[in-house]
Formats: structure tokens, sequence, C-alpha cells
């Protein structure tokens, strides 16, 4: 076999084919030059040395696959799966898993499943029937799988869970240095669509579905990276877990040296307290030292710039302000004050109204003006007469100026330098 070259003219070009041919001897005893395959146009000189290759290839009897001719027929998640693992590794995640299994028996590799469960999270979060079918089906890099093994998997990750972050936050600090000298604490919620588990409660939450039962989530971070969670039962309030968390850093990791950062909610009634230096905020209203100081005016050109404005014994407060910020709440307040209005105007007319059924009631009136305007009703001044079948309502220009004046400012309070 070998290479032949053909040209042919079109439009005054002259373009190159090759094709792959052999010598082959005729019935009537002439030789016959026949062609086995053609390889399309050759455009350069890369060209021909593939297909140089796929020649030397066929003499080899080797099998030659086009690919338009190529079917797939299965897809991994390749990707997120080998940075996953770099990182798992890398910060010794699954070493802490391990260390803390090793007391237990497993007929298969619990640190494994756990880990495409993590990466089944990055990239399709879901029930844990669904995880196992991404695994199963999807996942890279591929392990064998049975459904059991995802649930007894969990199972070791609750149950030693305290163990697993000790042993990782002492993983992260040889690795990362993590400065442990600041640490940053917040709580979310999350709901259930059914009953939930036992620790599923009702309480304030924050999707707004009073209606559904939660858990509590509170998470602890220290240079950015998470080192320890807790769930709490649904109803728990957000400050009666400050003292636990912050006992939990002592006895388990050792902590004793830290500024403790969370939002006020969290530190509630508990600032005394705290044995610990701290940064938190003010509320901004309904509170006699932010009244008198948010509507100043924070010094510098900045986008964003703070002072120290008051003290009061060890505790400092540091004024901020962005102004970022205070383009958006400028806008969020102005549309408030527009729903809120057009909200009141229909209220108005549907409680004077004689219409079929039963006339609204002054306190249904009420119960509808506290859900739609919530805590916007600050923002106005409302009068409801269920004898005379009216609403009254203006804007609280003193209230309104206040919010104006506030936008984008904190105060922050801190026992800190």
């Amino acid at each position: 076999m070998h290479l032949k070259r053909v040209t042919s003219k079109h439009k005054g070009k002259t373009y190159e084919y090759a094709q792959i041919v052999k010598s082959v001897r005729r019935e009537d005893g002439k030789s016959s030059i026949e062609v086995v395959k053609s390889l399309g146009r050759m455009e350069s000189e890369e060209d021909w040395e593939r297909a140089e290759k796929i020649k030397e290839a066929m003499e080899k009897d080797e099998k030659i696959v086009r690919l338009k001719d190529v079917e797939i027929e299965k897809q991994f998640e390749l990707g997120l799966g080998w940075v996953a693992e770099e990182l798992w590794d890398r910060h010794g995640i699954g070493k802490s898993l391990m260390n803390a299994f090793e007391s237990r028996k497993h007929e298969f590799d619990p640190e494994k499943i756990a880990f495409m469960l993590t990466v089944n999270r990055l990239y399709r979060p879901g029930s844990d029937l669904s995880a196992y079918r991404w695994i199963r089906e999807r996942g890279w890099p591929r392990v064998e799988i049975e459904k059991q093994w995802v649930y007894r998997t969990l199972d070791p990750l609750v149950e030693e869970k305290e163990e697993i972050e000790k042993n990782m936050l002492q993983e992260l600090k040889n690795n990362l240095d993590l400065d442990l000298s600041l640490v940053f604490y917040d709580l979310t919620s999350s709901y259930f669509e059914g009953e939930g588990p036992e620790l599923a409660k009702f309480g304030y939450s924050r999707d707004k579905r009073k209606d559904k039962k939660q858990l509590v989530l509170g998470v602890v971070m220290a240079d950015s990276v998470p080192i320890a969670h807790r769930v709490w039962p649904g109803n728990t309030d957000d400050s009666s877990t400050l003292e636990k968390t912050v006992q939990d850093l002592k006895d388990r990791f050792g902590i004793e040296e830290m500024v403790f950062v969370a939002d006020r909610g969290v530190f509630k009634g508990n600032l005394e307290d705290l044995d610990h230096n701290y940064i938190g905020s003010v509320k901004k209203r309904k509170s006699n030292l932010s009244e008198k100081l948010l509507p100043k005016n924070v010094p510098g050109s900045k986008e964003k710039r703070t002072a120290e404005i008051h003290t009061d014994g060890k505790k400092r407060y540091i004024f901020c302000l962005d102004e970022d910020r205070r383009e958006k709440d400028l806008e969020n307040l102005e549309e408030t004050v527009e729903e809120g209005e057009s909200f009141l105007e229909d209220l108005e007319q549907r409680f004077k109204s004689k219409g079929r059924g039963r006339p609204m009631t002054e306190e249904g009136a009420w119960k509808r003006i506290h859900k739609n305007l919530g805590r916007s009703k600050r923002l106005f001044q409302i009068k409801v007469e269920e004898k005379n079948r009216k609403i009254e309502w203006e804007l609280d220009q003193e209230a309104l100026e206040y919010e104006k004046t506030i936008a984008g400012k904190f105060l922050l309070v801190t026992t800190t330098d």
C-alpha cells in the first residue's frame, strides 16, 4: 500500500486529496491500482503526516475508526472530581475521616463514599438516592457502590462529627496556617417538606415559611474557612447558641484567645457574659445610642469608611458607611414606600366597600397591614375606624427622613483595640 496524491481544480484553485491505494492483479493478468481508502482533502503537511500514520496502521491490520463513527455510550463528570480529589488529599480531609473511623469495621471504604457524596454536592445536590444514582452512573473517579453504603456512611459521619472536625482543624492549621484569633459565627435555617427529623420544630423562619418545621444550623469560620458546625432544634433562639458555641471552641479546639464576630441577633443580651473580646453591631432602630450617632456624617471620601465615634468603658463604637450599600438602601426604600402606598390605597377601598359577604373587621384590616407591610409599617401613620368604615394613613416624614439618613450606615461595637 502507498499514499497517492490526487489533484483537482475548481474555480481556478488546485486542491489536493489523499488516497491509500494498492496494486492488484486483474483476471486478465494485468496489474491495476485499487483505492483502499479515501482520506479527503489535504490542507497542510500535518494532514499528510496524519495520512501516512493511517496507512501504516492499515498495513499492520489495525482497525481505523473515524471520529464521526464513534458513539458515546456514557459520559462522566471529570473536572470537579479531579479538583476536589486534589483538595481532599492536600488538606487531609480523607485522613481526618479515616482517623475518626479507625475503631469501626466496614465492609466498604466509607472515606471514598464520603468523598463521592461531597463531589455530588458540587454537581447536583439532591436526595441520598439521587446521589447514589449519580455516583453509579456519572461520578468520577469510578467507585463500586451499593445503595445501603450511602446510608451507612452518613451514620458515622454524624456520630463521629466532633472528632472529624477536631482532626480536620488540625490538618487545616498545618496546611493553611489558619489564623484562629478572629472567629466568625452565623446561623441559618432549613425547612422540611413533611415531618422532618426529631429536631425539626416550628420557629423563626429565614425562608418566610412559618408553616414548615425546620432546623437551625450554626457555622463557625476562621480565615474564611468553615471549621465547625452544629445543628439546633428549629425553635432555637439565635442568642441561646452563643455560650455553647464559645465553650465548644475552647474545649474541643483549645482556642483560648480569640475575637468573636457575630450579628446582633446572636449577641442579644449576652455581651456582658462573654469572656472573650468581640465585634458585634448595634441595632439601627429603637436604640437611643443609634438614634443619636447614626445621623452623623462619617468623615472622609472613600466608598467605604469608618470612624471611632464613642467609647463606654471597655466598649468602642465604630461608625461605618458603605456608599454602594447606601445607594441600594435608598433605592429599596423608594420601592418600599411605593409598594406600601399602593397596598394602603387598595386596602382603604376594600375596607369601605359594601360588597357581598361579611365586611372586613378592624382586626382583619390590621392583620393585613402587619402581614403586607411588615417592618415597613414604621414608615406610615395608620388609623383604622371600623365604625366609620374608613382607613386613614399618611407617610411618617420623620421616620422616612431617619431611614434616608441611616442608609448604608452601621454602628459596630467591640472590646478590641
